[in-house]
């Protein structure tokens, strides 16, 4: 993923902004590299219709392994 539009919205914008991020996000290198730089959350629509709830213990085991949680 790129993430150059929501870094430069965070970084343009006027005043200190909450930020969601969405959008074919399925990877817990994904949801922890958008958090790092700045969303306070992140949607998971296309990976939990795929996946179902199962998703949310993937991406969290994902994210233990990069140390992030």
């Amino acid at each position: 993923h790129e993430f150059h539009g929501f870094e430069k919205l965070l970084l343009e914008a006027p005043a200190a902004i909450d930020v969601v991020v969405w959008g074919a996000i399925s990877t817990g290198y994904e949801v922890a590299t958008i958090l790092r730089k700045g969303a306070k959350a992140v949607q998971i629509d296309a990976a939990l219709r795929t996946e179902g709830p199962a998703v949310f213990a993937r991406l969290e085991r994902e994210m233990r392994r990069l140390a992030v949680l």
